[in-house]
């Protein structure tokens, strides 16, 4: 499976691909088919003076439904924590819908 990273507005270090690489096993356990991980990286700044949020938006993207997660959050790295917790409940309930009853 292919993993992109893009970022709109922000500077990803090298220490936030790899964790990108390490959480990124659990979406791989579970979409099989999936062919491309889209993980978009944006700041939102607030223009009434209140703090930046970042914005994380993951993609999986495959032979099936395409499956999307989004979280913000002042830290991007709590906001990929709870997208991939939010995808990860997607793609289960995805895997179940397919399977035989």
């Amino acid at each position: 499976m292919e993993i992109t990273l893009v970022s709109h507005d922000v500077s990803l270090p090298d220490r936030f691909r790899d964790y990108v690489n390490e959480k990124s096993d659990r979406v791989l356990a579970l979409a099989e088919r999936a062919m491309t991980f889209q993980v978009k990286v944006s700041r939102e700044n607030s223009s009434r003076g209140g703090p930046s949020e970042d914005i994380v938006e993951l993609t999986v993207i495959g032979k099936g439904p395409v499956i999307r997660a989004e979280a913000r959050h002042s830290d991007k790295y709590v906001a990929f924590d709870e997208a991939v917790d939010h995808l990860v409940r997607r793609l289960r309930r995805a895997k179940d819908k397919r399977s035989p009853h």
